[in-house]
């Protein structure tokens, strides 16, 4: 009934995972909205400046676009370096860590 000390210190790797991914994507966005601030600035648009009625914005619409550019490219990364031994390994432990149990 009560937890062991492997089990606390499983849960704490998971809460370090999960928060370092939460705070990955974050500030991802937040540097990529930056970077859209910034090509507004130097071309000598508005940040809100809309290229069609339901658009975000010239700033967010840049930062969405890096994410969805950078997310690609990191997902495309991780599957080619899934087909290497020692990476698979390694992400076979990270879904270890990250499966979770109460439901099995």
């Amino acid at each position: 009934m009560y937890l062991d000390f492997s089990d606390v210190m499983e849960n704490m790797v998971k809460v370090l995972m999960y928060a370092f991914i939460i705070s990955f994507v974050i500030f991802t966005l937040y540097m990529n909205y930056n970077i859209g601030k910034a090509y507004c600035d130097f071309i000598g648009v508005p940040y809100n400046f809309c290229l069609s009625m339901i658009s975000p914005g010239l700033a967010l619409e840049v930062a969405i676009l890096l994410s969805v550019l950078e997310f690609g490219i990191l997902y495309y990364l991780f599957q080619k370096l899934k087909k290497i031994k020692i990476f698979n390994l390694l992400f076979e432990k990270i879904n270890f860590l990250l499966k979770d149990d109460i439901y099995e």
